[in-house]
């Protein structure tokens, strides 16, 4: 077998089984590939076509056949793909899916346009995000990873146009200055004109009184006549070579004032070239450093997380609930691995009322003003893909009989963690747009009302998620009483 059969779309192999084996495409071998290898992808084309020695080998026909067999290729990497980012998974997490991609873009409008409902004054980090069921953590650590990346671009971009602005004027000032030194420059070979011009007068009349020497009186009027009309040839002369000169200086002075203008462009010219240059070599630097993160297996993407700074978001603070550790463990080294720090990890049942009481306690952390989830939501007897029901965890899918218990949950409690107007960001099923909002609206209350903020589409044009605004009657008490 070649390199390129090997990377070929696959037939049904072992026919003699009797067993049906579904195509591996190029891409997922590819990927496969990759992982056994410890390599990018980049590197199965240029370096590495097929497994490096015979461990590889042995691993990678193994996988190849579990993928044959239907295992996702997520199970298989242990890593899947999200908004473009790789996530670490386990058997207890969801396998993150496209669909879900439209939560992570609803709320970083939310966080981009709307106003952080009801924060303390004294707050400096203006919106407290807690992800329900977060379980790889995707959902959370995309939408703060995107929402950093968006004020950082925010922040250069504000730079630029401020550095813009000041080289504007200092190139208006700098233009003031080349017009003022071209007037000095202008008043002194005028000046000097003049003193020349001065001085070739007296020389004629001393010419003409050396010539008149016999009567004094003569003399006196012959000088007075000449100084006006005088048109003596030695004067003449002394008078052209004179304004040749003038001519000669006054074109230096103008060569010496371009000359000077023209090093100060150069000057420029070479300063704007080294500021180009600077940034050209830090825009490869950040593309390198975005190419890297989510480019390589789990191992080398924790690998460059130890290597990297971590990002500080000053601009929210978060947490993630999920009743299952090993999912938060997963969902740490997540947010680890994409270089965010300061993520509250909690694990709490969400379909138990006293598991909400307990998110505030003992933390210090405010109400949250903003809520993401995407709730296990399918009915208990929905058909679905055996490869669904045979590698998702059960706890993920099924929200009961009707597919509807936790939204009754997060209907009835979130009032308890979350600030007057706070916003509610929630996946659904296809056809539940309607049934989650009449759950919300029938939890209303003495204490509390919900608003329906709207329905979003996936990609497909189906309902997939529901946003909604809670308005208290009566404010919440201090957070600490709700600590008490």
């Amino acid at each position: 077998m070649n390199d390129q059969e090997n990377l070929s779309d696959e037939r049904p192999e072992n026919q003699s089984s009797g067993r049906s084996q579904r195509t591996v495409s190029a891409a997922d071998k590819r990927r496969l590939l990759a992982f056994v290898n410890e390599c990018t992808l980049a590197e199965t084309i240029t370096r590495f076509a097929r497994p490096r020695d015979d461990a590889a080998t042995i691993r990678y026909t193994n996988l190849l056949e579990q993928r044959q067999n239907g295992v996702p290729l997520s199970r298989l990497l242990g890593e899947a793909e999200f908004y473009g980012r790789r996530f670490v998974i386990n058997d207890q997490c969801l396998d993150p899916r496209e669909d879900s991609e439209v939560l992570v873009r609803i709320a970083l409008d939310l966080l981009a346009t709307s106003p952080p409902p009801e924060t303390d004054g004294e707050d400096s980090v203006p919106w407290h995000i807690a992800d329900l069921g977060t379980g790889s953590g995707c959902l959370l650590i995309s939408l703060l990873a995107e929402h950093e990346k968006s004020l950082a671009t925010t922040s250069i971009t504000n730079s630029t146009n401020s550095a813009n602005s000041t080289d504007s004027t200092n190139s208006n000032n700098s233009s003031d200055s080349t017009d003022s030194t071209d007037s000095n420059n202008s008043t002194d070979s005028t000046n000097s004109t003049k003193s020349t011009d001065s001085t070739n007068s007296t020389k004629s009349t001393d010419s003409n009184n050396s010539s008149d020497s016999n009567n004094s009186s003569d003399s006196t009027n012959s000088t007075n006549s000449t100084n006006t009309n005088s048109t003596d040839s030695n004067s003449t002369d002394s008078n052209n070579s004179n304004n040749s000169n003038n001519s000669t200086n006054s074109t230096n002075s103008t060569n010496s004032t371009d000359s000077t203008n023209s090093t100060n462009s150069t000057n420029s010219t070479n300063s704007t070239n080294s500021n180009n240059s600077t940034n050209s070599t830090n825009s490869t630097k950040n593309a390198n450093h975005r190419a890297k993160l989510g480019s390589t297996p789990e191992s080398r993407a924790l690998e460059g997380a130890q290597n990297s700074p971590p990002l500080q978001h000053t601009a929210v603070a978060a947490m993630g609930v999920d009743v299952s550790c090993d999912c938060l463990q997963a969902a740490e080294a997540n947010a680890h691995a994409h270089h965010l720090v300061g993520i509250a990890w909690r694990q709490a049942n969400l379909l138990d009322s006293n598991a909400y009481d307990g998110l505030l306690d003992g933390t210090g952390t405010r109400p949250f003003n903003l809520i993401i989830s995407n709730p296990p939501y399918i009915r208990h007897d929905a058909a679905l893909d055996p490869t669904v029901t045979r590698y998702d965890p059960a706890r993920a899918l099924y929200g009961g009989d009707d597919g509807l218990a936790f939204y009754r949950s997060l209907a009835k409690n979130l009032p308890k963690i979350t600030t007057h107007r706070a916003l509610i960001v929630l996946e659904i099923g296809a056809t539940q747009a309607r049934a989650v909002t009449e759950i919300f609206h029938a939890a209303s209350g003495n204490a509390f009302d919900w608003h329906w903020q709207g329905t979003h589409h996936d990609t497909a044009g189906l309902d997939r998620v529901v946003c909604l605004q809670l308005h208290h009657r009566t404010p919440l008490p201090p957070t600490t009483e709700l600590n008490a």
